[in-house]
């Protein structure tokens, strides 16, 4: 029997992204994006999700944005990041637990550089009668 993908297999796989700022640290009420449809230009973030790399996090790493990976078929993985300087991370939620992985400065510039492009979403509802 095959071994199953690694989750970061998967993600390498993916076919596109969103990544998502939030207005405020962990409340994604109101955000802006940037879509992401060259996986290349963002694979370098999964380097940093190596089982090496986990950290206990004590509720100080609050999120400023995650990363929606659109992978085969329906499937969606997220990621959640922080930028705040005493703990920059990466958090996923597996097994109803949430673990934190150590950001490089690689990734942060890379997450700052597409988030300069970032809008915010148009609504597509007409509310004129």
């Amino acid at each position: 029997m095959p071994e199953p993908k690694k989750w970061q297999d998967e993600l390498k796989a993916s076919d596109s992204a969103a990544i998502l700022l939030f207005d405020k640290p962990a409340d994604p009420r109101f955000f802006k994006y940037v879509s992401v449809t060259d996986i290349s230009s963002i694979v370098n973030i999964v380097n940093d999700l190596d089982d090496q790399n986990v950290f206990q996090d004590n509720q100080t790493c609050k999120s400023n944005g995650k990363i929606y990976w659109y992978g085969e078929g329906d499937r969606v993985f997220t990621v959640y990041f922080c930028f705040k300087k005493s703990c920059p991370s990466f958090a996923v939620i597996q097994n109803g637990q949430k673990r934190y992985f150590m950001m490089s400065g690689t990734s942060a510039f890379l997450l700052t550089e597409m988030l300069r492009h970032a809008t915010r979403p148009q609504s597509t509802v007409n509310t004129q009668k």
